[in-house]
Formats: structure tokens, sequence, C-alpha cells
């Protein structure tokens, strides 16, 4: 069985989120892994990282949006690009 960290969340591109990816991930052990993001992948599905966790425990991440701050102008034109579309 997996344990869940407090901060478990993995922040991840909307477009990394639709289309597919990678995302970096820290382990408890400070080690830096890449995890597969599959296309479609909604805000608040999990995965399970094996024996990633503590002492060996399976790693339970949870994919989060990664808000940004601002956004650039070529960034809201793109946003209204899709907008326009449905999306």
């Amino acid at each position: 069985m997996g344990r869940r960290l407090p901060d478990s969340g993995s922040p991840v591109s909307y477009s990394t989120l639709m289309l597919g990816g990678s995302v970096r991930v820290t382990t408890p052990a400070g080690k830096t892994v890449s995890v597969k993001v599959s296309s479609n992948t909604r805000i608040g599905d999990r995965k399970r990282l094996p024996k990633m966790g503590y002492a060996g425990s399976d790693l339970d991440i949870e994919f989060t949006l990664d808000e940004p701050e601002s956004l650039t102008a070529a960034q809201i034109e793109a946003l209204e690009s899709l907008k326009n579309a449905g999306l």
C-alpha cells in the first residue's frame, strides 16, 4: 500500500494534462524522477510510484494544475484562440 505525503501534489501545465508528457517529481528520499503524464489526465488524478515512498513503500502522487502568476502576451493569445475553438 502506498503512503500519501502531506504535499504530494505534482503541478502540471494544462497543455501537458491534455496532450500528455512528463513531470519531474522529488521523492521523500530526495531523488528526482520523471513521471509520465498520459493524455487527458484530469486534475486530481493519481499515480502510484512503486517503491519510491518512505522506507521502500509506494508513493502516491496527485496531479494538480500549475497556475502561473502571470501570462505573457503570446500565452494570452493562445488561450483566446483555444477559447474561441471551444476549449
